[in-house]
């Protein structure tokens, strides 16, 4: 799939609901930004397009306001994507309840990730699911995200943690009965 091959998509920006884009290598900044403008968008899947990069969330959240419906957002295997710099920016999808980062690599890269990742989550308010599986993710991120008000089902299986893979916060979420459904291995 290419570029040219994504301009009727945008003729359906009133009345798309699911796109499923995945493995989608050539897809430039163009793409994405059509794909952005979707306005009824409520389930994206951009699984392991490697094209997406940063800056392509950065259009993602100026035009979030005009896509108020998204509620399901699978970026896994979009390994170029940074936290701080990129995912931080998702925070301004009001409905979004389903994100799946799994494979994004270089979120271990920041050490400001803790506070980031907090902020950035809690903005999120109806989040529910969160998928940080392989992401090469820091004890404090998930110490941060852990402490949202509605996440009830977390994955941060094959992550390289530091020491116990955050059991005091994930304690908490599970006397405090919030979460549902957690996956930690290796």
């Amino acid at each position: 799939l290419k570029d040219e091959d994504l301009l009727p998509i945008s003729e359906l920006s009133t009345t798309l609901k699911t796109l499923e884009l995945s493995g989608c290598h050539f897809l430039s900044d163009e793409s994405f930004e059509t794909i952005f403008q979707l306005s009824e968008l409520s389930h994206l899947t951009l699984r392991e397009c490697s094209g997406l990069v940063d800056e392509c969330l950065t259009t993602f959240a100026a035009s979030c306001g005009k896509n108020s419906s998204l509620e399901y957002l699978d970026l896994s295997g979009c390994s170029r994507l940074s936290f701080a710099n990129g995912v931080a920016k998702l925070a301004v999808c009001p409905k979004l309840r389903h994100l799946n980062l799994s494979g994004c690599f270089r979120f271990g890269e920041s050490s400001d990730l803790p506070e980031m990742s907090l902020r950035s989550f809690n903005n999120l308010k109806h989040l529910e699911f969160v998928d940080l599986s392989h992401c090469m993710c820091i004890d404090g991120t998930i110490d941060a995200i852990s402490q949202h008000p509605n996440i009830t089902a977390l994955n941060i299986a094959s992550n390289r943690f530091l020491g116990n893979p955050s059991a005091g916060y994930l304690r908490e979420m599970a006397i405090s009965r919030r979460l549902r459904q957690v996956c930690i291995n290796g």
